[in-house]
């Protein structure tokens, strides 16, 4: 066998599959509870509805379990709460690629967030359908479970909401990003109520550059710009393969950068009622 790998049969043929470190030590820590509560890989399977062969994926780091699947074996095997926030602690970790880790560590320090998003909804304010169906456009041959690890990890930063003073987040999008229909006509009603929502419940400030713009200041790329108590603000700069923070001069050319997105997208109040049209269009099947 191949280091780094484990055997999981499938279909009656032995396949190898390649075990994650973070999976690995999540397995290791299943293992020992198990073990001291005396009971046997079939009874945990039996008692989460899943196969056997699951839960020793689970334990060699092939396979990582859902959030749901976890609280009942950590509840089954008497573990207190120890296998969830253990698999909380490496899933916020691992469901990062990992030039992303940056911003989501700056992000819930923030006290005002500034962003412009040319391509998609930003993390913050996207539904988990909305996610999931760029997860799976960005994965098309990754397993469901990985799909849905990097959906959790979205979910997981917008606890940040949550909070009792969140930070003022103000986005900039384009409107093509508003009219495609990311995930099918559902999917888009659904994400369009809930930046409505945010909006009207005035916890997010959002304007759209109008698909017609003839001069558009944002074609070099996504940018998000992060204000702190006591620091300096922060520049996250991101394409299709990595992503990087900056600190230095960069940050006040992006902030004169985003002064020129807002002076070329519709106002607050403008963008709220074409947000209203689009998912009217959206709904009524018209657009």
């Amino acid at each position: 066998m191949q280091r780094g790998y484990g055997e999981v049969v499938k279909g009656g043929l032995s396949v190898k599959k390649k075990v994650k470190p973070h999976a690995k030590k999540w397995g290791t820590e299943l293992k020992k509870y198990r073990t001291s509560a005396s009971r046997t890989q079939a009874q945990v399977a039996s008692r989460i509805q899943v196969t056997g062969t699951l839960i020793s994926g689970f334990e060699s780091g092939t396979h990582w379990p859902s959030r749901d699947k976890v609280n009942l074996i950590d509840d089954f095997l008497g573990a207190d709460g120890k296998l969830v926030e253990l698999w909380v602690k490496l899933s916020n970790r691992e469901s990062y690629p990992s030039f992303l880790s940056e911003l989501v560590k700056a992000e819930p320090a923030a006290t005002h967030i500034r962003e412009f998003h040319p391509l998609v909804i930003s993390g913050l304010l996207q539904t988990r359908a909305y996610a999931r169906s760029l997860a799976r456009a960005s994965n098309r041959f990754a397993p469901p479970e990985a799909v849905e690890e990097i959906v959790e990890g979205r979910m997981r930063r917008q606890r940040i909401w949550d909070r009792p003073d969140p930070p003022r987040v103000h986005s900039i999008v384009n409107e093509a990003v508003l009219l495609a229909p990311t995930g099918g006509v559902g999917v888009m009603v659904e994400q369009l109520d809930k930046l409505i929502e945010l909006v009207e419940s005035h916890r997010l400030g959002l304007q759209i550059v109008p698909l017609k713009t003839g001069f558009h200041p944002g074609h070099t790329g996504m940018l998000v710009l992060m204000s702190f108590e006591g620091q300096p603000d922060a520049l996250y700069l991101e394409n299709a393969l990595s992503g990087s923070m900056y600190h230095g001069p960069e940050v006040e050319e992006a902030h004169e950068l985003f002064g020129e997105l807002l002076g070329v997208a519709w106002s607050p109040e403008v963008s709220l009622e074409r947000l209203r049209t689009i998912r009217k269009e959206f709904r009524d099947g018209t657009h």
